[in-house]
């Protein structure tokens, strides 16, 4: 009996091997196991806030500058040591986006954040998310941060942490910043959108 031809688009097992391999180094490089870290304090942060106590509080604020201060971390070590990755190009904006987010509903929860200023932060974070998600599948290439995403999350980080320990009314004028920094990062990211999906042709608009 004839074996049957292998289809062009199966992949043999020692690709399948190599590509779990590469996986995996990609995943234990440092800056991405630095990517990860970012966003493992969430639910310690949430549970701490929830106590309501001094203690638990300070605490909490002592995971958000930790977990913040690897948003910088990472990439210093991936450009000195030379470990960019594909993966670590994507870990890195979502573990942004999970962490800034989170802070802002907990804001809201437990620091009397306004609910409308809460959910700017995570709509932008969606739409953003979402376009990369398009951009990737339409294009197979990675959103690119540019540098009004960066500095939108260093202003967002710095205007969350003040939002946690500055009283009304000076933490929402802290994240009133943020929010005009987002403004302001949107149409940037909206522009950058519209300009990679179009390179695609078209149809891409239709499809």
């Amino acid at each position: 009996m004839q074996p049957l031809p292998q289809q062009p688009w199966a992949k043999s097992p020692s690709d399948e091997q190599e590509l779990a391999v590469g996986f995996r180094k990609q995943l234990t490089a440092l800056p991405n196991l630095l990517t990860l870290a970012r966003v493992l304090p969430i639910p310690a942060i949430y549970l701490c806030l929830r106590q309501g106590a001094p203690f638990y509080e300070g605490f909490a604020f002592a995971l958000i500058v930790v977990a913040l201060s690897t948003d910088f971390l990472d990439g210093y070590v991936a450009r000195r040591q030379g470990l960019k990755t594909q993966l670590g190009l994507m870990l890195d904006p979502t573990a942004d986006k999970l962490l800034t987010s989170s802070l802002a509903v907990m804001g809201a929860m437990f620091k009397g954040l306004p609910v409308w200023m809460a959910a700017v932060v995570v709509v932008k974070d969606l739409l953003v998310f979402a376009g990369a998600v398009v951009i990737f599948l339409r294009r197979g290439l990675v959103f690119p941060a540019d540098r009004w995403g960066r500095t939108t999350t260093l202003v967002a980080s710095v205007g969350l942490i003040l939002c946690f320990i500055l009283p009304p009314p000076y933490s929402l004028y802290a994240v009133g910043l943020v929010i005009g920094c987002i403004a302001v990062s949107a149409l940037a990211y909206g522009r950058k959108f519209v300009r990679l999906l179009w390179a695609s042709g078209p149809a891409a608009f239709l499809s």
